[in-house]
């Protein structure tokens, strides 16, 4: 099932190419957004990405069929409360984090919101961060995290594992915990090398 209507709390570089990319591929689904940053907004609506902007998370996304947090990871959390007066037998809630086990751990503390939730991590982006920087083609090809609660249907997330697809990325799925680890692994853990590396080769410059 295609989603008629999907909103988007966050309109960053993530969030931003998300968007850009459904407006490309399903024009007709309607898409809304809140997000702390009002210009942000402005843009993204002059340019015919979202058809409706928000000023914060309330009842306008109550018909909702998707909801995307895009906010900075440890800002993620602060709207699960919200969003858990406002979900829907049907609606599907995802996130875009890169680390999980904050979100799965929150999401959690609130069993009606758990089985609506499938985590997401999109591997890719650039060293960039805003919607300035967001494009259309930014997950074509990206392989796409999907950590599903063990509470939402199976159903539930072959559809979302399908819209994924659709969007042009290719969607793994597994449990978010094995997902710290793997990223961790290959992805943060060689970061923290080579900055430490770097940081070594300034000491011993500032020895001589």
């Amino acid at each position: 099932m295609t989603p008629s209507k999907i909103a988007f709390i966050g309109l960053g570089h993530i969030g931003g190419s998300i968007a850009k990319t459904i407006r490309r591929i399903h024009p007709r689904i309607t898409l809304i957004a809140y997000d702390t940053d009002a210009n942000t907004l402005e843009a993204a609506a002059a340019e015919g990405v979202i058809d409706e902007t928000c000023a914060d998370v309330n009842g306008d996304f109550a018909d909702c069929d998707y909801i995307y947090l895009c906010a900075p990871v440890l800002e993620n959390n602060d709207y699960v409360q919200k969003l858990s007066d406002i979900l829907h037998g049907g609606m599907l809630l995802t996130d875009v984090g890169s680390v999980k086990n904050r979100i799965h751990e929150t999401i959690s503390r609130y069993p009606d919101l758990e089985r609506h939730f499938i985590g997401g991590h999109p591997m890719c982006g650039t060293e960039h961060t805003g919607y300035e920087y967001s494009t259309a083609y930014l997950l074509e090809n990206a392989y796409y995290m999907l950590t599903p609660t063990p509470t939402i249907s199976h159903s539930k997330v072959m559809e979302f594992e399908s819209f994924v697809k659709s969007i042009g990325a290719i969607p793994l799925v597994l449990d978010y915990m094995k997902h710290d680890f793997s990223v961790g692994s290959i992805s943060h853990l060689p970061t923290v090398i080579a900055s430490t590396l770097v940081n070594l080769v300034r000491d011993l410059d500032d020895i001589n």
